[in-house]
């Protein structure tokens, strides 16, 4: 990417059991992620600007499997995605534009994926 990416996600377990056991490891599948993402890329090849949703889901979900262990992690979400400039020319503003779309310039989710 030519920024950073805010990348949120929600990890799903495939019980509720399991959840608790995903809790107690959290902060292991979460270095593991962070390891990932800064190690490898995660923009597409057509756009640098544009993030590989579902590429970066099998990525990580792969993480979280590699920590859990296969049978308990059943899918990871990205929620949201904010890319936001190495340098940029102005300061962001603090609230959202009134009407915001479902994808940014970049094809990017604005509003979260994961809101029902």
């Amino acid at each position: 990417l030519l920024g950073y990416a805010y990348i949120s996600t929600r990890l799903t377990a495939m019980s509720d059991t399991f959840a608790l056991a995903v809790r107690d490891k959290l902060p292991f599948i979460q270095d593991t992620m962070v390891r990932d993402v800064n190690g490898d890329g995660v923009a597409t090849p057509a756009d640098p600007d544009q993030v590989d949703i579902p590429g970066l889901e099998a990525r990580l979900l792969a993480d979280a499997r590699k920590v859990m262990g296969s049978g308990k992690v059943k899918l990871i979400t990205v929620c949201t995605v904010q890319v936001a400039e190495l340098h940029p020319v102005q300061t962001p503003a603090l609230n959202a534009p009134a009407d915001p779309k479902d994808l940014d310039p970049h094809k990017n989710p604005v509003k979260s994926r994961c809101e029902s």
